[in-house]
């Protein structure tokens, strides 16, 4: 089953009317956009009456700015993690290949390169496999004993080589063994304190055991996947959902008609600090109150801490909004209290002497 509509059509159609452009509605109502965008038909549907953009409208994101982004990291993991919208626009635009030229391919659960550390001049040597080579050589150097290994012989008397590219994990382990007896042999000083032939630290710790354990923590799936989901995503990616639910681990909730009543709503509703807490956490009993159209009842929402960052401040709405003529005025000046008097259903209050921009017909 897909994830469920939060908005009906009609009111995606309604608060499109409100707007000229794509651009315009999609910095106002962005959940709306989204919720048009994922059902087939709407979207178009929406913005029929739309203005098309200018021709020669400079895009925010060029070709040369993303480079840019992606220059100061080294691997997509880390590029998508401190700068997602650069990474998006490359996406979008087909210029991921070029921005990432640079980058060195990561590991994974599967895959390991292996790698030597020799110190300069002396017969120390250190063995090891990772999925990350970077991040494992700042590992070793933070650690306590390569610390001492630098005071003794200088930082720069440390060095590391990359001897394989990624390979299967099982050849990996085995050529890292292999490597430590043959060093052994010629009398080096091998550093490993562990045998070799391990998948190296950074393999997964989500084993079937350990993700049976984690979801017997939680009353069912949907709370699992919100409050543990790295345990739950590593049981989805390998298919154990099923058997999970075979042994009792878990369950699905069945939901049948009548089940998500007002008072129950309201139940799940008093459990959140705040509407974002409720659609988080409650996503089903939100939707079920969007759709009874009780979703902002003061009884159920009273209690909510609110983002609203003019609340009280009414009389600084007035003066604001007594400046301008005309609602397009007064969207293009203060496109911030606009929006925000739209999101909380408040304009109308603010913007009875404004006009609207009429079309002239011919």
């Amino acid at each position: 089953m897909g994830r469920p509509t939060t908005y009906t059509l009609n009111q995606c159609l309604s608060d499109a009317r409100r707007h000229e452009t794509k651009s315009s509605w999609q910095k106002a109502s962005p959940q709306l956009v989204s919720a048009a965008r994922r059902q087939k038909g709407w979207y178009q549907r929406c913005t029929e009456h739309m203005k098309p953009a200018k021709k020669g409208t400079p895009k925010k994101w060029t070709k040369k700015k993303c480079q840019k982004s992606a220059e100061n990291h080294t691997n997509v993991s880390d590029w998508k993690a401190h700068d997602y919208a650069a990474y998006t626009a490359a996406k979008r635009y087909g210029w991921l290949k070029d921005c990432t030229k640079h980058f060195k391919p990561l590991g994974n659960r599967y895959k390991r390169l292996v790698y030597v550390c020799r110190v300069k001049k002396t017969d120390l040597v250190y063995v090891g496999i990772t999925v990350n080579f970077q991040k494992r050589i700042s590992t070793h150097l933070a650690s306590e004993r390569f610390v001492k290994i630098a005071e003794e012989h200088g930082s720069s008397s440390i060095r590391f080589f990359q001897l394989t590219q990624r390979i299967d994990a099982d050849e990996a382990a085995r050529l890292e063994n292999s490597l430590i007896e043959k060093y052994k042999l010629r009398n080096f000083e091998v550093l490993n304190l562990k045998v070799g032939g391990g998948l190296g630290a950074s393999a997964s710790k989500w084993t079937y055991q350990a993700v049976k354990s984690d979801a017997e923590n939680h009353e069912h799936l949907g709370e699992w996947s919100i409050k543990s989901h790295a345990a739950y995503t590593a049981a989805l990616k390998a298919g154990w959902i099923d058997r999970l639910i075979l042994e009792g681990a878990t369950k699905r909730l069945k939901n049948e008609d009548g089940y998500w009543t007002v008072e129950r709503i309201k139940q799940t509703a008093m459990a959140s600090k705040s509407r974002k807490q409720w659609r988080t956490l409650y996503r089903v009993a939100y939707d079920k109150a969007v759709e009874l159209g009780i979703h902002n009842d003061p009884e159920i929402t009273a209690h909510f801490s609110s983002s609203y960052k003019y609340k009280d401040q009414d009389e600084k709405i007035k003066a604001e909004v007594a400046q301008y003529d005309t609602y397009k005025e007064f969207r293009e000046g203060s496109n911030s209290l606009y929006r925000s008097l739209i999101k909380y259903g408040r304009l109308d209050e603010f913007t009875g002497h404004l006009k609207r921009r009429r079309k002239k017909t011919k």
